[in-house]
């Protein structure tokens, strides 16, 4: 099912929400059989989101790249196959000189400044690429009025952004509720991973997690497994043929 939102923006960009790649479900309820399952389920519906970006991005010529909206990892530190999976992946959008940000999650960077994280060290690995860009610990003004703002345990959303207002016209960040009506009443469109079922609150899109997480979020199932890349493509193409 494709959920479509008449969203009228001066920029596009291919959404990807909330990946929390090395996530290990663990549930009583899962049959021995089915151990390991879900795991493989996320990491192809990863590997399928960035796909179908480039898939959509190759094939209109409006659209400017691609955002994940953070928690790119489930944890600071996850392992070797996990960030060779995130490389990888990455290194394919690389080759296609397709320009992609990738902001902080909470879950991506830890507390303890003197820890490095996956996260950091993937950013490390793409320092001198021209095309994979890594949003991590202050916002990033991209195209002129397009604002990336990474999750921070340290700073209010208001100090990250104090600066860019009248300014940036779009943010796109990894909010919380309680940041939501001073997102909305200071810029235009307000795009945001972090919850993890999708959903459009006024000027504000919630993007949604790639994969329902919890039980309670596979309630919203048919929501959930909307492409939001797919959105923005399918109402730019209707807009362009009206």
């Amino acid at each position: 099912t494709l959920i479509t939102w008449e969203i009228k923006m001066p920029h596009c960009f291919y959404l990807i929400g909330d990946a929390h790649l090395g996530k290990s479900f663990k549930s009583k309820d899962i049959p021995l059989e089915m151990k390991g399952k879900r795991e493989e389920i996320l990491i192809e519906k990863f590997i399928g989101r960035f796909s179908h970006g480039l898939e959509a991005i190759a094939e209109t010529d409006f659209m400017e790249g691609i955002i994940q909206l953070g928690d790119l990892f489930d944890s600071p530190n996850v392992s070797y196959d996990t960030l060779l999976l995130a490389y990888r992946t990455l290194l394919d959008v690389e080759s296609k000189g397709v320009p992609c940000y990738i902001l902080a999650g909470n879950h991506d960077l830890s507390k303890d400044l003197n820890r490095k994280s996956a996260m950091e060290i993937l950013a490390e690995m793409f320092r001198d690429s021209k095309h994979i860009h890594f949003i991590i610990n202050e916002p990033v003004l991209v195209n002129d009025d397009v604002l990336i703002v990474p999750y921070s345990h340290f700073k209010t959303v208001e100090e990250q952004v104090k600066d860019y207002l009248g300014v940036a016209k779009e943010v796109y960040g990894h909010f919380n509720v309680e940041d939501f009506t001073y997102l909305s009443t200071n810029f235009e469109h307000v795009y945001t991973g972090h919850i993890h079922k999708p959903e459009q609150l006024g000027n504000i899109l919630i993007v949604g997690s790639i994969l329902p997480l919890t039980f309670g979020e596979d309630a919203n199932q048919p929501i959930s497994e909307s492409i939001y890349g797919d959105v923005f493509v399918e109402y730019k193409l209707k807009s362009e043929e009206d």
